[in-house]
This record gives structure tokens, sequence and C-alpha cells, in this order.
């Protein structure tokens, strides 16, 4: 039951566009197939931190913390705005598109879009900070459990 309902929250979680989505979609336009696949492997992982430090009280950490808070913010926010202008002032074009991109730096680009966004952030220790708290103590690991098959996906 438990798990099920994890498993429901994570696909209304993780379903919407988002920054890793987009990250994703662009990735798929440009790269082979192979490339596309470890592009997802790694913003699941990614995904998979924020979530259990989401789940594990990092919300807690922000409400401690206002600085941090302040500073996620402020970072985040600039990241996210830079990377928004970035791909909006740039001019597509399919024909100089390197297929060759260091997995390094789609460690980092996902870093960004997992890590560096700071409504994923707060949304989600917001959210899975609540169900925790909610559930009862034998159903949290299943929960989350389901949550964490979300994903990836």
């Amino acid at each position: 039951m438990y798990f099920l309902q994890g498993l429901l929250i994570g696909l209304a979680t993780f379903a919407p566009v988002g920054m890793q989505n987009l990250f994703i979609i662009n990735t798929a336009l440009v790269q082979p197939v192979r490339r596309i696949l470890l592009t997802i492997l790694i913003v699941g992982v990614f995904d998979m931190s924020l979530s259990i430090a989401a789940f594990f009280g990092i919300g807690a950490l922000l409400e401690i913390w206002p600085l941090l808070k302040l500073g996620v913010l402020l970072i985040g926010g600039v990241l996210v705005s830079y990377m928004g202008y970035t791909t909006f002032n740039t001019e597509p074009d399919i024909r100089n598109v390197d297929t060759n991109v260091p997995i390094k730096k789609i460690m980092m680009s996902a870093l960004v879009v997992s890590w560096g966004n700071p409504q994923a952030i707060i949304d989600a220790s917001m959210m899975l900070g609540a169900f925790q708290a909610n559930l009862p103590r034998e159903g949290i690991y299943q929960f989350f459990a389901g949550f964490l098959t979300m994903t990836p996906i």
C-alpha cells in the first residue's frame, strides 16, 4: 500500500517537464542512443540523491539556517536564469552539434539541473518531509522505495 502511494507520488512529481526533463530532451535530440541512456542514468542518480537528502531532512537544515536557504535561492536562481538565457539566445543548428560531449560535462550539467534548481530542492524537501512526518513508521521506507522507483523514469 505505502509502496504504491510512493510510486504514484513519484510519478506525479517527475512527470511534469522541468529542468531535468528538458536537459534529457535536449540530449535526446542530438546525441546517440548510448549517450542518451547514460545521461538518463546520470540525471536519475542526481535526482535520487536530491530525493534522499530531501526525505531525510535537508528541509530542516534550510529552515534552521536561513542564510543557507538564501544562498540556495540566490545561487540556484542565478544558475537557472543563466541556463534559460543561454538556451533562448542560442541559435539552433543541428549541423554543428557535438555528439562527443565528455562524460564530465554531462555529469556537471546533470548536477546543476538537479542540485542547482532551488525550486526542486525546496519542493522536494517540503513535500517529502511532509509525507515522512505523516506516514506511520512501518510505511516510511516502503513509501520512499516506491518514490525512488519513479525517479529515473
